[in-house]
């Protein structure tokens, strides 16, 4: 009988677990609206940096070591970006939308993860831009979750293409 009032009492004592709340629509649209600029400044650095590294006019890499570190800070960050999408609780009409979304944008993290490998082809820019080319698959859950986004009357560019 003691354990069981121990038990009792203990699981009274404990703090719930923090079980993030569901977002409402507008804050779900306003932190997709911020992830996405975050991601679209991201990408434009990454392209100027990129520049530095490869000769623009035949495409050939100039300075591997460079360009080798270039990608591995963006891919820190977008792994901390992903890791706050994964965060986001949507809206109950968005949670289908939303698991497609961030399964496929995983996928495309670890597309851009796995230029960090020392095997990775980096020889050229035509070899880099195909290795980060959005898939089918996350154009399609990205397009998705803007429509179920419109449709839910809190339009959202998510740059999907």
């Amino acid at each position: 009988m003691r354990r069981r009032i121990a038990l009792v009492a203990l699981t009274l004592a404990v703090p719930a677990c923090d079980v993030p709340e569901r977002l409402t629509l507008d804050e779900y649209a306003a932190a997709h609206t911020e992830l996405t600029g975050e991601l679209e400044a991201l990408g434009g650095e990454f392209s100027e940096r990129v520049s530095l590294s490869v000769d623009m006019g035949s495409g050939a890499v100039t300075d591997e070591w460079s360009l080798r570190q270039q990608i591995s800070s963006v891919v820190d960050e977008i792994h901390r970006q992903f890791e706050r999408l994964s965060a986001l609780v949507p809206p109950e009409s968005l949670d289908e939308e939303h698991d497609a979304f961030v399964r496929e944008a995983n996928a495309r993290a670890q597309q851009w993860a796995a230029l960090t490998e020392p095997d990775a082809d980096l020889s050229t820019l035509d070899r880099l831009i195909a290795a980060t080319v959005k898939s089918a698959a996350f154009t399609t859950a990205c397009t998705g979750l803007e429509a179920a986004l419109d449709r839910e009357g809190s339009p959202v560019d998510l740059d999907c293409e």
